[in-house]
């Protein structure tokens, strides 16, 4: 016994029905096809500015990674608490993300903390790529400082 709702009648291919695609079916590939490829021209578009606004966010970070190091080093003076100072002895690679072409500045803050003898210091990386301007942060604490904060 065979079920009617198992298969599906078939029409059997002969002079009134041709084989392949019919016009509508081959348009609507197409379509797909097109709006698949604008939608990965889209992101191949995009590509090379995200490339260089992570090479940018990258050569910030070095540069931030650089004038604290200075500072670890004695190189780079800590600026007295409750002042700030931008920096620029901190040496970083050029290339792609050279300083100059990125605007790059760096920034020093520091201040008291609760524990006596610790002083927060705050770097901060201000940079233009693509006409925006971003920037990056990052804290450390250094031994330093006569009283605590709190």
């Amino acid at each position: 016994y065979e079920s009617p709702f198992m298969s599906l009648p078939r029409v059997p291919p002969g002079p009134g029905r041709p084989n392949g695609f019919t016009l509508i079916e081959a348009l609507i590939a197409l379509t797909i096809l097109g709006v698949a490829l604008l939608l990965g021209l889209g992101l191949l578009l995009q590509w090379p500015r995200d490339i260089r606004r992570l090479d940018a966010e990258r050569q910030a970070m070095r540069a931030l990674e650089a004038a604290l190091e200075g500072m670890r080093a004695g190189t780079i003076s800590i600026p007295a608490p409750g002042r700030g100072s931008d920096l620029t002895d901190f040496v970083t690679a050029a290339g792609p993300g050279d300083p100059r072409e990125l605007d790059l500045k760096v920034s020093a803050k520091s201040s008291f903390t609760e524990r006596p003898g610790l002083v927060q210091v705050t770097l901060t990386a201000h940079y233009t790529v693509l006409n925006a301007e971003h920037d990056k942060q990052i804290d450390a604490l250094f031994r330093g400082g006569g009283r605590g904060g709190g």
